[in-house]
């Protein structure tokens, strides 16, 4: 147990008056050292403390009220403390007062500080302040906050061992803050007055969220009995906006306050049909909507859970929600049709879309906020906000609003589709959003965006500009990285359509085109290939090919997809590779930079079939496939050893040592290794077969490339696969185990920078045999 909870009543007194009193001090000086006021008089500080203020360093004294505030949130960690502590730190607030109290303005220029909607938007800098009141509150907040996290924490642990133990989960638990002082509340909430500054607002703001959970009842009262006597009166709806923009922190649930948060649900929608002014309007909506989103949640299961017991427990009161619901969504959606209400209205309608019901959905008199966002689309004034918004409607919809209103839906997705994918060329500016857009759409509705989007613009015949077919490309290759996610269409179909247009996308990466519609398209490959086998290896020995591009984020693009590919099958695909690398190694012609690429890209590939190897992920069975890799490798860096510039043979040399000591001398032992493992325990498997009904050994059931199959006979199949590791084995050991020894006998035991020299030496001295050479490649 902590110390601070062993001390007497009378001790802990003691103590907490010492630690207000150095809060006290460390206010009153961080507000003079800060706002440079040391001349100011100030009543109730010691002389002592004022000649001291200038050898403080603020950084000091910063870091001493970090230690006073832990202090004060373990101290307060009791619910016999918080009180105490609250009322102390309030009487140090209300001492100073005087400083944070607001200037007497004339009516005229009162005015003009009122809240309007053309005001800037208040920035972490304009929350953070130095006056007494502000570190009075922002100590609060911090205990408060704690309190409240620690109570979330045990409440997570309690529903956990619930759960374990196959019990009902428990009500969520409460801070002990139900002792918190009243007047906590109600000094906080007139800090929250448009004359105070925006760092005293804000950290009002947050002292009446932490205390929401316990004191909801008589927070919500407090700011309905003022809204009622604000709305409809035009000075008083303004000066009323900054507390009533302090809400949308408030925390409202179903569980414990469902009475209260619809009654005060009600009293919004009712000062929404009074209210004149557009920004207390903007205010209530974005209230209204934070309080729908955190009850109605779908993606919360709890919320979820909520609702349902509502609606099986009290459904005059669940009703009675969906009626406010309905009259908002109403209210504003008459604000909408208005210009300078569209942005915030329109923000609310689509949000709140995302948070209804299906019989919201299927109703068809409902406001229809999409037609509204899609008309802004031709409006060069509210364009880049209307597709802010259909791509935040997009990536929210939930798949009931889509498949109930499924026929509504498509109509509106054929607009989308004509208004943004069409045959003009799009902004550089819009093509980041163009492309979430699509997206969003794929991940809600894949067969619209497959069949009538992609399918459509990647026609080469139908004359669609390059930057559309781009944008296309980019959203696709998203959606191909996230074929896992669950979305309107199962995740087995998602495979289906990419599939479908693998024949739509070769042709833009077997045919030279724009390298930015390369790139993109380069992307999607192989998540998105030709269903047909043989085309798809035709389509990555193209992508070979472009690794050597001159466009270096094509070469780029070209080596990532390389790399996809192999992962699919990676002994197969990896040989295939290194045999079409070689091929490419084979054009004489190659200039010395393109050659540098090429050992570049080959080195990349065994360095990461290496770290395949060293993390052991893949059985590798075709020992004389390897062989083939390594000589035709070889042969064609002997070749290139005879080049006349010396830092080409230094890199070909470098590459030769690469294949012939680092990486697939090892695979090949490797490779021998398991063959042999699987001769001897196919052998012992065989011989015990018929004396014990035993299962498949786990070396030989890793081995096996395919399933054992019952009606075959399981002793057949072992000895089958026996046999093929004998006939791999035997064809290997009859090979010349390392090739580089018929042309440099001399180096075939040396290792590293010695048999690099070398070799270099016997190339300069002629004594590379070059018909050999053309017989193996042969």
């Amino acid at each position: 147990m902590n110390a601070e909870r062993r001390i007497s009543s009378s001790t802990g007194k003691w103590v907490l008056d010492d630690a207000i009193k150095q809060v006290r001090d460390i206010a009153i000086i961080k507000y003079k050292l800060t706002d440079k006021k040391e001349d100011e008089k100030v009543e109730c500080v010691s002389p002592t403390i004022i000649a001291r203020m200038r050898n403080i360093d603020v950084k000091d004294l910063n870091k001493s009220l970090d230690l006073l505030q832990q202090w004060l949130i373990k101290f307060a960690d009791r619910s016999t403390n918080i009180r105490a502590v609250c009322m102390e730190m309030l009487s140090i607030a209300r001492e100073f007062e005087a400083m944070d109290r607001p200037i007497v303005l004339s009516k005229k220029e009162a005015l003009k500080r009122l809240p309007h909607k053309h005001d800037k938007k208040e920035y972490i800098d304009d929350i953070r302040g130095d006056s007494p009141t502000f570190l009075v509150l922002d100590t609060l907040v911090k205990m408060l906050d704690h309190l409240n996290q620690d109570a979330a924490k045990r409440t997570l642990l309690a529903r956990r061992r619930a759960i374990a133990q196959g019990q009902a989960v428990p009500a969520p638990l409460l801070a002990p803050l139900e002792k918190t002082p009243i007047s906590l509340i109600d000094f906080a909430y007139i800090k929250l007055h448009h004359s105070y500054p925006a760092p005293i607002r804000n950290v009002a703001s947050r002292v009446i969220a932490a205390l929401s959970n316990h004191h909801i009842t008589h927070i919500v009262k407090t700011f309905s009995n003022e809204l009622k006597t604000v709305a409809g009166h035009d000075v008083k709806e303004r000066e009323f906006v900054t507390k009533q923009r302090a809400v949308k922190l408030f925390t409202f649930n179903l569980e414990t306050k469902t009475t209260c948060t619809i009654e005060y649900l009600g009293a919004l929608v009712d000062a929404l049909k009074k209210c004149t002014r557009g920004v207390l309007r903007e205010e209530l909506c974005a209230t209204i909507l934070s309080i729908f989103q955190q009850i109605l949640d779908p993606k919360d299961s709890r919320k979820i859970h909520g609702l349902n017991k509502l609606l099986n427990t009290e459904s005059a009161q669940a009703e009675l929600m969906w009626q406010y619901f309905d009259t908002s969504y109403a209210l504003v959606f008459k604000l909408a049709r208005k210009d300078r209400y569209a942005y915030f209205s329109l923000e609310y309608l689509w949000k709140a879309a995302c948070v209804s019901n299906p019989r919201f959905y299927a109703n068809p008199n409902r406001g229809d906020f999409l037609k509204l966002i899609l008309n802004g689309l031709g409006r060069s004034k509210h364009r880049q906000h209307s597709l802010e918004m259909l791509k935040g409607f997009l990536k929210n919809v939930p798949n009931t609003f889509v498949s109930v209103s499924i026929k509504d839906f498509t109509s509106k997705m054929k607009i989308v589709k004509n208004k943004l994918y069409n045959k003009y060329i799009p902004k550089p500016e819009e093509e980041e959003i163009l492309t979430d857009i699509l997206e969003a759409l794929g991940r809600c509705y894949l067969f619209f965006a497959v069949n009538e989007v992609m399918v459509t613009v990647l026609n080469k015949k139908a004359g669609y500009p390059h930057e559309m077919k781009a944008i296309i490309l980019k959203a696709l290759s998203r959606l191909s990285k996230s074929k896992e996610e669950n979305n309107h269409n199962c995740p087995a179909n998602m495979k289906t359509y990419l599939l479908k247009l693998g024949p739509a996308l070769s042709p833009y990466i077997e045919e030279r085109d724009e390298c930015m519609v390369m790139s993109a398209a380069l992307q999607c490959f192989p998540a998105v290939r030709h269903p047909d086998k043989q085309q798809a290896q035709i389509t990555a020995e193209a992508i070979v090919k472009l690794t050597l591009d001159s466009d270096r984020e094509v070469s780029a693009s070209a080596s990532d997809a390389l790399r996809r590919y192999i992962l699919l099958d990676p002994e197969i695909r990896m040989v295939e590779t290194m045999f079409n690398f070689c091929d490419m190694a084979c054009n004489w012609s190659l200039t010395p930079a393109g050659l540098l690429k090429l050992c570049h890209n080959i080195s990349f590939f065994l360095t990461s079939l290496d770290q395949d190897l060293k993390n052991n992920k893949t059985p590798f069975r075709q020992l004389n496939a390897w062989l083939t890799v390594r000589q035709h490798l070889q042969a064609v860096f002997l070749f290139w050893v005879s080049h006349p510039q010396a830092w080409v043979r230094a890199e070909v040399l470098r590459m030769l040592h690469q294949t012939s000591r680092q990486v697939l001398h090892p695979l090949e032992s490797r490779i021998m290794g398991a063959l042999k493992e699987t001769e001897a325990q196919a052998g012992r498997f065989l011989s015990t077969e018929k004396a014990a009904n035993i299962s498949l050994p786990k070396h030989l059931a890793e081995w096996s490339e395919v399933e054992a199959n019952p009606d075959f006979g399981l002793a057949a199949y072992v000895e089958n696969m026996a046999k093929s590791a004998t006939v791999e084995r035997k064809k290997a050991e009859a090979r010349p185990s390392d090739y580089l020894s018929l042309y440099f006998p001399e180096v075939h035991d040396m290792s590293g920078a010695d048999a690099e020299a070398e070799m270099e030496a016997s190339a300069l001295r002629g004594e590379l045999l070059h018909p050999a050479l053309v017989a193996v490649l042969t």
